[in-house]
């Protein structure tokens, strides 16, 4: 019988300064990791596919570059502003440093969580309201999202507290919106927009009206290192998958009538214990 495991390894270097993280994502059977009585057990990395890494460190890029990028345009604002010989005044510079900290405090929380799915440190779910993580998410879209012209609708049809990690949570929902925003992108105008939706029994859709799942890639579409664009970054989605089942709730998908996909997140009440 085979288990999935979930192992994930970025390795940041500033200087002589290294932070290591735990991923690295790939399947193990009971025979590989138990390995010979002449070997000893295999190390879960010996059994994971080298041709892997390329797609994992893409995934991984990725998730910290948006708001790595949006911290780059705002000094590099600033240093414009110099080139043509202009003072920034005090409310550009305030402003700009505002910019900078959201983008470090989001590359933080894409750092802690990535740990917390690697297993180190501990599960922290706190009581939760889904509409008050997508408004924000919304109104701080420059910091995650590159498709300016892609419109975030959110409505409430019901709204209850539910048990989540926020950090988590606020990842899980901006990979959702930008895969979503990045399917309609190159689709006519009035067909950019996402649309979250908060319903009751402690239920999110994010719905798009882009191109949909295809129907070879609907069953893997969780998988590690599967895309529907053919990038070798598809890490998003199991990562997200993981995250949410982490918050002992459940992540699916469906296709969206009239075209697109609709996922659903479901979480427990707040009330709710482990």
């Amino acid at each position: 019988m085979s288990d999935a495991f979930v192992i994930l390894l970025v390795s940041l270097t500033t200087g002589g300064l290294g932070l290591l993280l735990g991923i690295m994502v790939g399947r193990r059977t009971t025979s590989a990791a138990s390995g010979s009585p002449e070997t000893g057990p295999v190390p879960p990395v010996a059994v994971a596919r080298n041709d892997a890494l390329p797609a994992l460190a893409a995934g991984i890029v990725h998730e910290v570059a948006q708001p790595l990028s949006a911290a780059r345009v705002s000094i590099e604002g600033l240093h414009y502003l110099r080139q043509l010989g202009r003072q920034p005044t005090p409310e550009q510079v305030a402003r700009t440093l505002d910019r900078v900290g959201m983008s470090l405090v989001a590359m933080t929380q894409i750092l802690d969580h990535l740990r917390s799915l690697a297993g180190v440190g501990s599960r922290s779910l706190l009581p939760v309201r889904i509409e008050e993580v997508v408004a924000n998410l919304i109104a701080d879209r420059a910091n995650w999202l590159r498709f300016s012209d892609v419109e975030m609708r959110l409505e409430v049809a019901g709204s209850l507290p539910v048990r989540a990690d926020p950090s988590g949570l606020r990842l899980v929902l901006a990979n959702l919106a930008r895969n979503a925003a990045e399917a309609v992108n190159d689709l006519p105008a009035e067909r950019h927009w996402v649309r979250f939706v908060v319903g009751p029994g402690h239920v999110l859709t994010i719905e798009d009206p882009g191109p949909g799942i295809p129907p070879a890639l609907a069953a893997r579409l969780f998988e590690p290192f599967i895309s529907s664009r053919g990038e070798a970054r598809g890490v998003g989605l199991s990562l997200a998958k993981a995250a949410v089942e982490r918050m002992d709730g459940t992540l699916a998908f469906a296709p969206r009538p009239g075209g697109g996909t609709i996922f659903t997140v479901q979480l427990k009440p707040a009330e709710a214990q482990p």
